[in-house]
């Protein structure tokens, strides 16, 4: 071990990981305020969607409390020892592969919706779960070397224990940003001209871009300050805040289903029927204007679609795609 990192414990980075834990907690508080949220306002969803919600909310609590966990163990019981501060407990170990279960749970949520959106694009959904599987099967074997080290430094000075890491890091930097690309691209694609209708394809790309970029950012910061800073824990201080960015993503995604159904009430007046086949058609907003005001009850069944299978309209049923192309 280094004489600096014995010497001069500030220039490890302890400070970082405290600032980033308070981070995290004030977004666990967010993720909270939102898991109850959901199950306030969407009580009719399927329950498969209510379990994967609880139990990424579960993930994200045990998370809070294993960072608590070595927080205590860094700042109050070793407190003045520092060496203790290169020994990782296994609250820290732990939080790797719990980390990686939410970032593949999103993942997966988002790819759902995606095939959807995309007409059941094959090729590029497979290669979105691919990815997901190689980052699952790098991160698994990263955690493996995380039990087996002595310093939390010997993840980084070995040098196949660093690029194991950075793989898992890139991959899952690439899957957020194909993802977010291809939610746009499709989205863009399904724009007919119509103000109102444009309008909300806007929306939602908006919300697509908000929801993938922040996860990206936060994943390229922790393979930045992993190759600028090996010697020190801000790396890893960023990575404990990524959970709560990815838990956050999901949740914002099934909750501003209510901002749109007001959105809806007000576009479906004016939105016109186009040929089947076109972009608008798979997207599901040629909503079929045959009578003169739309009833409640298919705007109910329009918003309330994803989350409740049982009152969904035929597969063929524009109102089918918009609702799942929702981010």
């Amino acid at each position: 071990m280094t004489a600096v990192a014995l010497s001069d414990p500030a220039s490890y980075g302890e400070g970082v990981l405290m600032i980033c834990i308070f981070l995290t907690s004030s977004l666990y508080g967010l993720t909270s305020f939102q898991g109850i949220s959901y199950f306030r306002t969407f009580s009719n969803d399927s329950i498969p969607l209510k379990a994967t919600v609880l139990f990424v909310i579960a993930l994200s609590t045990l998370h809070m409390c294993l960072c608590w966990s070595f927080m205590y163990r860094f700042f109050i019981v070793g407190f003045g020892d520092y060496l203790s501060l290169l020994i990782p407990p296994w609250s820290v170990k732990i939080t790797v592969p719990v980390t990686c279960a939410v970032q593949t749970i999103c993942h997966l949520f988002f790819v759902g919706r995606l095939w959807t959106l995309s007409s059941k694009n094959k090729p590029l959904c497979g290669t979105l779960v691919l990815m997901d599987i190689a980052h699952v099967g790098s991160i698994a074997a990263f955690t493996v070397k995380c039990f087996e080290a002595t310093y939390i430094t010997d993840l980084i000075r070995i040098p196949t224990n660093m690029h194991m890491m950075t793989a898992c890091l890139v991959i899952c930097v690439s899957s957020d940003v194909v993802i977010t690309l291809s939610m746009c691209y499709y989205l863009y694609k399904g724009r007919t001209g119509y103000k109102r209708t444009d309008t909300l394809l806007t929306t939602l790309i908006i919300y697509s871009i908000n929801t993938g970029i922040v996860t990206a950012i936060g994943d390229t910061m922790v393979v930045i300050l992993s190759q600028a800073l090996p010697e020190n824990v801000a790396f890893f201080a960023v990575f404990e805040v990524t959970i709560e960015l990815f838990a956050n993503a999901m949740l914002t995604s099934l909750n501003t289903r209510t901002q749109l159904r007001s959105r809806l009430v007000n576009y479906c007046d004016t939105i016109n029927l186009e040929p089947t086949g076109t972009p608008m058609h798979r997207l599901g907003l040629d909503l079929s204007l045959e009578n003169d005001e739309p009833s409640q009850s298919s705007v109910d069944k329009f918003l309330d679609l994803e989350a409740d299978r049982s009152r969904a309209p035929p597969a063929a049923s524009p109102a089918n795609a918009l609702m799942k192309s929702n981010v």
